[in-house]
């Protein structure tokens, strides 16, 4: 198709219409503590079902991983919840600032600027990865949970007045481009990072309240989270993710306080010939092309240096479906495949009833962007998040075996428990290789091309080596401190060995009555004197001699033990070490005993 245009004019952001935005929000979080319920909680546990089309979209490990399959067998890798309570619920969504502007007087007055959204929350669902018994707390991998909102955002309005002056907002207008830059930006803030100073806390570049949610964040409340280094979420985040709090001990937040988003924006009403949405998608200026990528609010002009912006563009945009002006080809779809934001822009019939969903049951209801993409920017949040998760461990596993192996005696055990906790770990990221890792999701031309522009955005394949070699350095780590004990523990048997065959021999000739008995060769009565009140002449009584012979032998033994002990142990005593210091010690007083035995 070739569209003749003429002269290309853009328009401001302001002045195009938009139609229909609907975002999904996606906020990944670590689960602390997984003895929490959702379905206490106002959460409705759900059989992850798929449709159709969406098995045929996906191959079928990826379908498999993301829903149970058709015949009823559970595969789905998440446990599914949603909360019924907050779906279809429409809502109003202030954003307020202050600016001061020069009054006709020549006085500079505060005023209160407030932008008002209104919109619909259409599903709130929260999937929870499925772990393996008991394995993800032994290895230090916490579980792993995202909570997806789908909202529809309708109409915005504007108002500038003096602070002590507030007024009603106006009447709502048709949204355009703007406010849906505004929308995106805005609400995908899940906690103030700063507020602006005066009378009243408002939370900077965040929504300011949703009254049907939650009230405004106060300062005390902003300035504990600082003061206790806790992430305190928006009030109306906080009932959507309840009973977690995506703070410590329960659950902890990742990132920062902009949540991952997946949009679909409709220029126009959708009612648009075909090359009527090709001239209007061409009116949109590069430069808020690049806010809708970089999720930056309206504005004029680029929001940042602009050689830097065009040296990122060709990683924001897939161009497949987008229009051309100058020569007059494509179609009227664009995508941005940003990691925080994968959007897809277009206009006319096809964007609003094909990507954006009519309604119609069987036939594009849900519409492409909710039956497909959102899967997409889920994937892969999923897998750059569990990445994290594995380097962490990793770094906190070998940072305890450091600091444990430095402590003399348990250095043993630290490396037998490293390595236990290493196995674990290589166990779930080789689950995690061939249930987890989605490098190719369909067999499809343009959902790969898509999918393979946003894995590369996350950076995915890079950091999935870099964790393998983390891996292997670990594992590394572990065999060089194992082979340095089997190799001291050899040299350490052999010098034992070196003891204990002349051990062995000693007693084997006690065996042989060489040391004890009447008739022993080299036995002791034959050099102990006579004493008095024996029967026999040549040595002490009986008893006495049997004791006298066996203290001897303790003495020897113990003396043995003693080399063994120096050479083993290495001059550290041991409970048995001064157990036979102390044989060895009677058996002399013993001896001496007998020498001095008094005459009648």
């Amino acid at each position: 198709m070739t569209i003749d245009l003429g002269p290309i004019q853009t328009r401001a952001a302001q002045e195009i219409a938009v139609g229909g935005l609907r975002v999904w929000y996606h906020l990944p979080f670590a689960l602390l503590d997984d003895g929490i319920d959702p379905a206490r909680h106002g959460w409705v546990a759900e059989k992850p079902k798929g449709t159709l089309q969406q098995q045929f979209y996906f191959h079928p490990f990826v379908s498999n991983a993301l829903w149970d399959r058709a015949d009823g067998g559970v595969s789905a890798l998440f446990d599914l919840y949603r909360k019924p309570a907050f779906e279809f619920r429409h809502f109003t969504a202030d954003f307020d600032s202050t600016d001061w502007k020069e009054m006709q007087d020549g006085k500079s007055e505060q005023l209160l600027c407030r932008r008002t959204f209104r919109g619909t929350v259409r599903t709130v669902e929260l999937r929870r990865l499925r772990e393996p018994a008991g394995s993800g707390r032994q290895s230090g991998l916490h579980g792993f949970a995202m909570l997806v909102v789908s909202v529809d955002f309708l109409c915005a309005a504007y108002g500038e007045y003096p602070r002590d002056k507030v007024k009603d907002p106006a009447p709502f207008a048709p949204l355009t481009l703007a406010d849906a830059q505004d929308a995106l930006d805005l609400s995908r803030r899940i906690f103030p990072r700063w507020h602006f100073y005066g009378e009243d806390a408002l939370p900077g570049d965040a929504l300011t309240r949703v009254p049907c949610f939650g009230p405004a964040p106060s300062r005390p409340e902003m300035d504990e989270g600082v003061r206790k280094g806790k992430t305190q979420l928006m009030p109306w985040v906080r009932e959507l993710v309840a009973p977690f709090t995506l703070s410590e001990p329960d659950s902890r937040h990742f990132g920062d306080e902009r949540a991952f988003i997946t949009s679909a924006v409709l220029l126009g009403d959708g009612s648009e010939q075909e090359a009527e949405a090709f001239t209007l998608m061409t009116r949109v200026k590069d430069s808020d092309l690049m806010r809708l990528a970089e999720v930056d609010r309206r504005g004029t002009g680029y929001s940042y240096n602009k050689p830097f912006l065009d040296a990122l563009a060709p990683g924001y945009f897939y161009t497949r479906q987008a229009p051309d002006g100058p020569t007059g080809t494509g179609n009227s779809t664009l995508y941005i495949t940003a990691s925080h934001h994968f959007c897809a822009l277009g206009a006319g019939g096809y964007m609003r009833n094909v990507i954006l969903g009519n309604g119609i049951p069987g036939h594009h209801d849900m519409g492409h962007a909710e039956e497909y993409y959102r899967h997409m920017q889920f994937l892969c949040v999923f897998e750059f998040f569990r990445l994290l998760q594995f380097s962490q461990t990793l770094s906190e596993l070998v940072r305890s075996q450091r600091e444990r192996g430095a402590i003399g005696d348990k250095s043993r055990t630290a490396v037998a428990d490293f390595g236990q906790r290493l196995m674990r770990i290589r166990d779930e990221f080789l689950d995690f290789t061939h249930l987890h890792h989605f490098s190719n999701i369909s067999s499809q031309l343009q959902p790969r091309e898509m999918f393979d522009r946003l894995y590369a955005a996350f950076g995915i394949p890079a950091m999935f080596a870099e964790v393998e070699k983390e891996l292997e350095a670990a594992t590394s780590f572990h065999e060089m401190h194992t082979n340095a004990e089997a190799r001291e523990d050899a040299a350490r048997l052999n010098k034992l060995v070196s003891v204990g065959v002349p051990l062995s021999l000693l007693v084997g000739a006690g065996g042989m009555n060489i040391f004890i008995g009447d008739k022993a060769p080299f036995g002791l009565h034959a050099i102990v004197p006579a004493l008095p009140g024996q029967t026999d002449a040549a040595g002490p009584p009986d008893g006495w001699l049997q004791l006298l012979q066996l203290s001897v032998l303790v003495a020897i033994i113990a003396g043995i033990w003693a080399l063994a002990e120096r050479v083993y142990f290495r001059d550290k005593r041991s409970f048995w070490g001064w157990l036979a210091y102390g044989a060895a010690a009677a058996a002399f007083a013993g001896s001496e005993a007998l020498h001095l035995w008094p005459a009648p």
